[in-house]
């Protein structure tokens, strides 16, 4: 009996130990489950916040292409310059001697390839030091909805011309090019309001000229309009 109860003795012993070796084995690979389900919630989320960052580039990227598409768009239905008619020019002048309206402001028109929307300004008595002696003409830079895929400050080279509607065919053209620095800013820089403030040419020509035409039988007025035209120097549509 002695040597039987010695011999279960160790049996117990092995059976206890083989339980406790089971109860470690269990708990090891209980916390090994949990670590191994918080690493994978945890590679969830990133997924899915990559997921949700592609889709927002992927939106971002689909909305540039249709911007990049409509501005293509632009560039084939917008012409090289815009053409302005000023009408009613008698009354439109007696005004301006008057006081009343020194300035006559077209509405702003997109400038075919280089997308920039712009809008042409006369004086018909001058304005600042020209004022009773020169016709002024500006230009302003107006917002657009393709502002933020433009190139600012605008820099572009302008030709601004009074059309001769006579026979002649002599425009009165001059060069306007845009000096840029920090202080034109208000000019040139990206419009954060409907429009820039204008700039441009105060002597473009004789108040006189222009209404009465040239010595060399240029007819600036006729049927009591006038015509003024915008247009970008052809090297200057290499935007590249």
């Amino acid at each position: 009996m002695a040597s039987k109860a010695a011999a279960a003795k160790p049996a117990a012993a092995a059976a206890k130990q083989a339980a406790d070796s089971e109860e470690v084995d269990a708990d090891f690979v209980k916390v090994m489950t949990d670590d191994q389900r918080q690493l994978l919630e945890l590679v969830t989320a990133e997924l899915r916040q990559e997921a949700t960052c592609d889709s927002l580039l992927d939106s971002l990227a689909d909305k540039i292409l249709q911007a990049e598409r409509r501005l293509a768009s632009l560039e084939l239905r917008c012409p090289t310059a815009l053409l302005w008619r000023v009408d009613d020019l008698g009354a439109r002048v007696r005004a301006a001697r008057a006081g009343q309206a020194a300035a006559f402001e077209g509405s702003g028109q997109p400038l075919s390839r280089l997308g920039y929307r712009l809008a042409i300004s006369l004086c018909l008595n001058g304005e600042g030091r020209s004022r009773g002696k020169f016709v002024s003409l500006f230009v302003s830079v107006c917002r657009s909805e393709f502002d933020r895929l433009l190139s600012w400050p605008f820099r572009h080279r302008l030709y601004l011309s009074i059309v001769d509607q006579g026979r002649v065919g002599r425009d009165l053209t001059r060069l306007l090019i845009p000096y840029v620095c920090r202080e034109n800013d208000a000019f040139l820089g990206r419009p954060v309001a409907d429009r820039n403030a204008k700039f441009g040419i105060e002597d473009f020509a004789p108040i006189e000229q222009v209404l009465s035409g040239g010595s060399r039988g240029e007819q600036f007025v006729k049927d009591d309009a006038l015509y003024v035209r915008l247009e970008v120097p052809l090297e200057d549509f290499d935007t590249s």
